[in-house]
């Protein structure tokens, strides 16, 4: 099983009636989640999905989790609204079922929405999510070139000054050779 990915079952009576999955785990970042329930029923379970969701972010250490669905899950969207996920935005045609391209609707939530949720949860603080920087400035001063001996990115590769070069197309040859080395 791949470390960047992480699963719950929901079982009641010594029955699994669900999973969770967290794929593409991004531990201090982000993951995507998945949640299914075999008997399709999902309100009135929210409490349980919710500890499974803090779970994953504290275990991870996540700053916000990702939930990407068809436009046409109209019980996954509601479920995810219901869980305090926010709409952040549509891949246009990104999903394509019995012939049609729809569209993705991709959901968040950020760590200290997921904690706030329910009050006795305990706090987001734990997983190191408060937002500060913490490592400070990688370099004082503007971002610009220290040393006057050191070319832009610009200036070497197109001879040009820095900002708004020209792009050049590369000049191509036979036998793939566009890599600049002799054929």
């Amino acid at each position: 099983m791949s470390p960047a990915n992480q699963f719950y079952e929901f079982v009641r009576d010594d029955e699994v009636i669900g999973l969770a999955a967290a794929t593409n785990v991004r531990p201090r970042l982000d993951c995507n989640i998945h949640i299914v329930m075999f008997d399709r029923r999902l309100r009135g379970r929210e409490k349980v999905m919710l500890d499974a969701l803090r779970d994953f972010a504290l275990r991870a250490k996540l700053r916000r989790i990702t939930a990407v669905l068809p436009e046409d899950n109209k019980t996954a969207i509601k479920l995810a609204l219901r869980l305090g996920f926010m709409h952040e935005g549509t891949m246009r045609k990104a999903h394509l079922r019995d012939g049609i391209y729809r569209d993705f609707l991709i959901f968040g939530i950020l760590g200290e929405e997921l904690f706030d949720l329910n009050r006795d949860a305990g706090g987001f603080e734990e997983a190191g999510g408060d937002g500060v920087d913490i490592r400070g400035d990688v370099r004082p001063g503007d971002d610009v070139l220290q040393e006057p001996h050191l070319h832009s990115e610009d200036e070497v590769l197109h001879g040009e000054p820095d900002g708004d070069s020209p792009v050049r197309q590369p000049e191509l040859r036979a036998e793939g050779g566009d890599s600049g080395s002799p054929v």
